[in-house]
């Protein structure tokens, strides 16, 4: 054959359509070639196996196929279908033309597809899987997932709904990912139902605002671009919808699977766009989602277009930072340092920091350490200073300074709604020879704009700094100290009592009596409480010491007595401690008095001394030790 071999000595096949070589294979017959020579000459043009004798290799299909379209997987249902007995002269040659649609007809006849259109989409990918083929790939946009047939032959039906979460009003900004706005809720009913396919319409035309769009049921996502080209223009400047296929999400009888819609904002909005954004309608119309039931039979829902979800695209406000005090943040209180050594993680502060507007990356830190001491590392009281996000160290310094002090380098993000608590810890130097006990030690964060130094997390540009300022309670260090907790307090018992006396008449216009009971704990050493009462503690009142008013205190206490007449705690021991007053008015004022009891101080010691004047007169770590309140009402 002089016409077959100058075709393929001129090896001009590879530029040739499905139209043209068929051309060439109608003119050989027409020259009165056999069946084995056009055979062999179609296998030269293609350089694949003559039809019928196709070899069948695992497809992974993740789009739809029909007329004109062109690729490897094109290809590969050739073979497939050459292999199946399904004729295609030209052979397998990449390209979707008339042959080949024939060959997908006759193989959808065969195999009960409809309709038999020679269109291999969804429903024949499904058959293609459900006859052994392999129909798992990655698809465009991560999709993975093996799509198939539900079982059964039985009729369905698809209902849809609209997601209640996420609800309408959200604010998307400009270059983020992943943020849900819609989600539309499938049921399929008497039969399993797989959907393939989602429609989704928007008000305006999306591409200006968004990136990319996902559809996920919170396992297998599939992600599509968002651009003019793949964007269906309803109604110009009012409706748009986007097809979004490939999809193979399986919708179990009588369950209901959601399936929510993400996007990714533009990094810029379109120029002129108000600070306010552009508020987007979301919406699925009627039979948006596509699915099939048992019976290989098309179901769609909604009926008609279900409730709409309405998100605002904006370039959004600078992100900002709300400071605050923490509301465990430490109290005054007795803080036990080693004499010998380093104690480490003494608590300074605690403070909170919100995120608001947008996501912000936090910098740096400034704080104030306040003592009556040198904080110098080294030889004062503090060696080094650290930033804890939790457990996790942020920063730490051991540059310390008189005025304000830096955490550096911290890059913690901050989301925007969310609330971060930061502690700051000491490493404190053991008290022997770098400062006098009972010296107090306590940080304070100011909401200052050089306090907080932050970052939009998208823009990079400075975020903004409000709030109030952060200040950790005192600790007063010692290497040996008691810790006090309140156990239990009763309510003020009130009585009137009208007395005289022979040489001076008194009228008591009121009196009240209560007690609290409170747990005194010997930490790292013998304490030494004083037990008596001009000594130990005062009470008074709530607002000042009433005119005319006494109160007396007595204090009972499991403790035993030392020879100084103390009350004696040993050391990692704790011992119960009832403090009784009464609380007396003896003139009319005019006025109802509402006052409390607490204690104002505590006299103690680590040596069993007798002297007033030698104890440590400690006045704080006392705010929960007070009574309950009562009014001291005058006589009717």
């Amino acid at each position: 054959m002089i016409l077959a071999g100058l075709i393929l000595a001129g090896n001009s096949y590879a530029a040739l359509t499905d139209a043209q070589i068929s051309s060439i294979l109608s003119l050989l017959t027409s020259f009165g070639a056999d069946a084995t020579t056009i055979a062999n000459v179609n296998s030269s043009l293609h350089g694949t196996a003559p039809a019928g004798t196709g070899t069948a290799t695992a497809c992974s299909f993740t789009r739809n196929l029909y007329l004109g379209v062109s690729g490897t997987d094109v290809t590969c249902l050739q073979n497939y279908l050459i292999a199946a007995g399904k004729s295609i002269p030209a052979g397998a040659t990449g390209l979707f033309g008339p042959q080949t649609q024939a060959a997908v007809i006759a193989w959808q006849t065969a195999n009960g597809v409809s309709p038999a259109a020679g269109y291999f989409g969804t429903v024949s990918r499904a058959k293609y899987a459900s006859l052994g083929g392999a129909a798992t790939g990655t698809g465009t946009g991560g999709f993975t997932g093996t799509c198939s047939l539900p079982a059964g032959g039985k009729e369905g039906a698809l209902t849809a709904t609209i997601s209640a979460i996420p609800a309408s009003g959200l604010e998307v900004y400009t270059n983020l990912t992943g943020i849900a706005v819609a989600g539309i809720d499938l049921k399929a009913s008497a039969s399993d139902i797989a959907v393939s396919r989602l429609t989704v319409n928007f008000s305006t035309r999306p591409w200006l605002y968004i990136n990319n769009l996902t559809v996920t049921d919170g396992t297998t996502s599939r992600t599509v671009p968002v651009t003019q080209s793949n964007v269906t223009e309803v109604i110009v400047g009012s409706s748009y919808d986007l097809l979004i296929d490939g999809l193979c999400y399986l919708v179990p009888a009588n369950t209901t699977k959601t399936l929510t819609v993400k996007v990714d904002s533009v990094v810029n909005l379109p120029s002129g766009t108000a600070a306010a954004g552009v508020a987007v309608t979301l919406t699925f119309n009627a039979n948006a989602a596509r699915g099939v039931d048992g019976a290989n039979i098309s179901e769609y829902a909604p009926s008609s277009a279900i409730s709409p979800r309405v998100f605002t695209v904006k370039a959004g406000d600078t992100a900002a930072i709300e400071l605050g005090a923490s509301g465990d943040n430490v109290k005054a209180r007795n803080e036990v340092i080693s004499s010998t050594g380093i104690a480490t993680g003494v608590v300074l502060d605690k403070f909170t920091l919100r995120g608001k507007n947008r996501n912000s990356i936090l910098r740096t830190v400034e704080f104030l350490v306040t003592t009556n001491e040198t904080i110098a590392s080294g030889t004062g009281m503090v060696s080094a200073i650290y930033l804890y996000d939790g457990d996790t160290l942020l920063s730490s310094t051991s540059t310390l300074i008189a005025a304000t002090s830096t955490f550096s380098n911290i890059n913690l993000t901050i989301p925007k709604d969310t609330t971060k608590t930061l502690t700051i810890k000491a490493d404190v130097n053991k008290t022997t020879g770098n400062f006098t006990e009972g010296s107090t030690l306590y940080a304070t964060v100011e909401p200052q704009a050089s306090s907080i130094a932050a970052e939009d997390a998208n823009t990079f540009a400075a975020a903004t700094l409000s709030g109030s300022a952060a200040t950790g309670g005192a600790g007063y260090l010692y290497a040996k100290a008691p810790s006090l907790t309140l156990i239990s307090k009763t309510d003020p018992v009130r009585w009137l009592v009208a007395t005289t006396t022979p040489s001076s008449p008194v009228t008591y216009y009121g009196k009240a009596t209560m007690s609290f009971v409170v747990s005194i704990a010997a930490v790292n050493g013998d304490i030494y409480v004083a037990s008596s009462t001009a000594q130990d503690v005062t009470a008074t009142t709530s607002v000042q010491q009433l005119a005319s008013t006494t109160i007396v205190e007595g204090i009972t206490s499991g403790a035993d007595s030392s020879n100084g007449g103390n009350w004696f705690i040993p050391s990692g021991s704790s011992k119960t401690f009832t403090f009784n007053y009464s609380v007396t008015r003896e003139a009319d004022v005019g006025n109802s008095y509402n006052v409390y009891v607490y204690m104002t101080n505590l006299k103690w010691a680590t040596t069993d001394i007798g002297i007033a004047t030698s104890y440590n007169n400690q006045t704080w770590a006392l705010q929960d030790l007070y009574s309950n309140g009562f009014v001291l009402e005058p006589v009717q």
